[in-house]
């Protein structure tokens, strides 16, 4: 059954590259435009509205229906969970028109009205939360001691360009450097006001710096080291990530990507020594619907033998987010939409194929292979943060696949839709599971 369950992903890989290839050419080919920035659920809201010089602001409003079926991979057990979430964001920018002060100061905050009503139909119980959060909020000083310096104060955004390493919101004091084409950055942050957890508690020291080597071409380099425990039973931890990553697209209608690091350091009293790397190229073909071809490749270390006083596994930061953009006008789960999960003890192979329908739509079809370094059982993180419930066995490391459909539509500058459908494929290494789904809509509009 799940022999002919994979076949499909192979047919509409070739029907839409043979389909889109041969399709008549659309009226807006002749525009040549660049390609539009991708959709950031997680952005503020453009600040569209100026009351004075001195102050602007802007809203937005999203709205997200998801459902997940099947986690546990059988379908015996009705675990269907079925979550509505609606947001409205307002976010402000106050410039002080004070000689008093330094020029140029900025002060930003952003807030936050979610609802969420949930229904897991297999305990038959459902939920309603509405909540107010203080998102984002800290003062600019730009010119700090020197023209080149940027001094960033507040809870803040970190966001490297494929999420690799960060994307997260952190109390933080924070540093900046430009000049010319390199860039750098130095933070000390944790989450100091209202943390949720013991895991908000950890102390981080970052430095990321970025030089262009040419005008599309990048490589960026860092240091981080993240103390204190993720939740109160467990022993103080202290790791060190040092990576080194390069992206560019200096090559016509040709993109490439490559993320490595590496960590040390010591977590549940056991030395942590591990390695991970993310290589990927995006091949645009000429066409007028821009079809795109994606082949990538991540490598998570894993641990031999977890039972000595060496952990040999990689882990991320565990302040990523895995989301990056092919050649859609929206952002993708690199790791699989459902299955998403940290690249630790594992090896994920990913083929993808997008085209653009219309010049601010995109259709993008992407196929992962999920296979462990080490296949082993009844151990803490054998699938780190994975979307799925179940374990493995520990006797094959094949974990399965997973087939992606992601549709997005950016109507306007305001109004912008996205759909996703995800199925995840069981392999040998879950004993008598079935095909697990995901669905998602997602609507946002701009105030």
């Amino acid at each position: 059954m799940k022999g002919v369950m994979r076949q499909p992903a192979f047919v509409i890989f070739c029907l839409g590259f043979c389909f889109f290839l041969a399709f008549p050419k659309p009226a807006h080919a002749a525009e040549k435009t660049k390609d539009a920035p991708a959709i950031d659920p997680e952005a503020s809201p453009p600040l569209r509205h100026r009351r004075s010089p001195a102050f602007s602001w802007g809203a937005k409003m999203n709205l997200e229906v998801r459902l997940r079926d099947n986690r546990d991979l059988r379908t015996r057990r009705d675990d269907r969970d079925t979550r509505t979430t609606g947001e409205l964001t307002f976010a402000g920018l106050y410039l002080p028109q004070i000689k008093a002060l330094p020029p140029g100061l900025a002060f930003f905050g952003e807030f936050g009205l979610t609802r969420v009503i949930r229904h897991r139909e297999g305990r038959g119980k459902t939920s309603d939360e509405t909540r107010l959060s203080f998102r984002k909020g800290h003062v600019t000083w730009p010119r700090f001691l020197h023209p080149a310096l940027r001094l960033r104060v507040g809870r803040q955004r970190f966001k490297d360009r494929r999420e690799w390493v960060y994307d997260d919101t952190l109390d933080a004091v924070r540093i900046f450097y430009k000049k010319d084409g390199l860039r750098l950055q130095l933070s000390y942050s944790s989450n100091v006001f209202d943390p949720e957890n013991t895991a908000d508690r950890i102390k981080n020291l970052m430095f990321f710096g970025l030089y262009r080597i040419w005008k599309q071409d990048q490589t960026a380099f860092y240091f981080i080291n993240r103390r204190g425990k993720f939740n109160e039973a467990d022993p103080d931890f202290d790791l060190n990530f040092i990576g080194i990553s390069l992206h560019g697209k200096s090559l016509k209608r040709q993109r490439y990507w490559l993320e490595s690091a590496l960590v040390t350091g010591d977590e549940k009293q056991r030395d942590v020594l591990g390695y991970g790397f993310d290589l990927g190229w995006i091949s645009r073909l000429k066409h007028p619907y821009k079809p795109a071809l994606t082949l990538a490749y991540a490598f998570g270390s894993g641990d031999a033998n977890p039972d000595d006083a060496r952990d040999r596994s990689f882990r991320q930061t565990g302040l990523q987010d895995n989301d990056a953009k092919l050649r859609g006008v929206t952002k993708i789960k690199q790791y699989g939409e459902l299955f998403e999960p940290e690249l630790s003890n594992l090896m994920v192979a990913t083929l993808g194929f997008g085209f653009r329908p219309a010049k601010k739509a995109s259709i993008d079809i992407v196929y992962h292979r999920y296979t462990q370094v080490w296949a082993y059982a009844g151990r803490e993180n054998v699938l780190r943060d994975a979307g799925i419930k179940e374990d493995p066995n520990g006797k094959s490391r094949n974990l399965g696949d997973e087939i992606d459909l992601v549709f997005a539509w950016k109507t306007n500058a305001r109004l912008r839709f996205e759909w996703l459908a995800a199925f995840f494929l069981p392999g040998s290494a879950f004993d008598n599971t079935d095909p697990a789904f995901l669905g998602k809509l997602k609507i946002s509009f701009i105030l």
